[in-house]
């Protein structure tokens, strides 16, 4: 651990986020745990995204910023900021979304302390939507859960109906290396396979009953755009990953399952 200079890379796709993107970064600079780098990469937005980005990035030296010559989507984007990131651990933040000022800094400390390479926290949603119902996207885990391995808390999750396929938490840097987790490029959805791969490829998982994330949900999202046709073949292609490394993975995984 002591090659790390950087306790925590804060990846940041960004792309048409102008109207929250001063929100989403002063959350992450203004963050208790002081040793982190926020790598934001600007995927080619039509709006003021990148004006905005260059702003803000003269006012913290933490902030390194990145720009696509063209669209490449989250996953090309956020690929390419794992590939910048010299951090300890790895989390993600979407541009429209934002953290509470301790959330770094609880997950950390949860992480060194248990030793584990995957900590998930809470997830509160907040909405622009004037009749909307919170019982529907409410993330707050109503269990605790022992550390052990990804495969055994994958199971517990999955059955208390609380397994999220959102890739919001904190990855040990050499845990994502070892493995090769990476985001499949151009389609939507892509956060699913690679929290699936994520979870049951790791020998040491975790969670904290802590609201560490804050989901905004807004018109204009890809989970709520009209693309419905580009939606439903990022699930398909996604799954079908998901099949593949099953398959893949399949015999080591049960061995693991038989061993807890």
């Amino acid at each position: 651990m002591g090659e790390y200079k950087v306790k925590v890379s804060v990846i940041v796709p960004i792309f048409n986020s102008e109207k929250y993107l001063e929100k989403c970064l002063n959350s992450i600079i203004g963050q208790t745990e002081k040793n982190i780098e926020i790598l934001c990469v600007e995927d080619g937005s039509a709006d003021r995204s990148w004006e905005l980005l260059e702003e803000i990035g003269k006012k913290d030296e933490r902030i390194h910023i990145w720009r696509n010559e063209e669209n490449q989507g989250t996953a090309f984007t956020r690929n390419r900021g794992m590939d910048n990131a010299s951090g300890e651990f790895i989390t993600f933040v979407d541009p429209d979304d934002f953290i509470p000022e301790d959330a770094i800094e609880k997950m950390c400390v949860a992480a060194i302390e248990r030793d584990l390479d995957l900590l998930y926290g809470d997830i509160k949603t907040i909405s622009e939507f004037e009749n909307y119902d919170m019982i529907e996207q409410t993330r707050i885990r109503k269990s605790a859960y022992e550390d052990s391995s990804g495969v055994l808390l994958f199971d517990r999750l999955v059955k208390n109906h609380e397994m999220i396929g959102a890739v919001y938490g904190l990855y040990r840097k050499s845990f994502i290396d070892e493995n090769h987790l990476r985001f499949r490029n151009g389609i939507y959805h892509e956060d699913i396979a690679f929290t699936f791969k994520a979870i049951l490829l790791c020998k040491r998982a975790g969670c904290i009953r802590s609201i560490c994330y804050f989901y905004l949900r807004r018109k204009g999202s890809v989970t709520l755009g009209d693309k419905l046709e580009k939606r439903l073949e990022g699930l398909i292609i996604a799954y079908f990953d998901m099949l593949t490394f099953w398959n893949q993975y399949s015999d080591m995984l049960r061995e693991i399952g038989r061993s807890i």
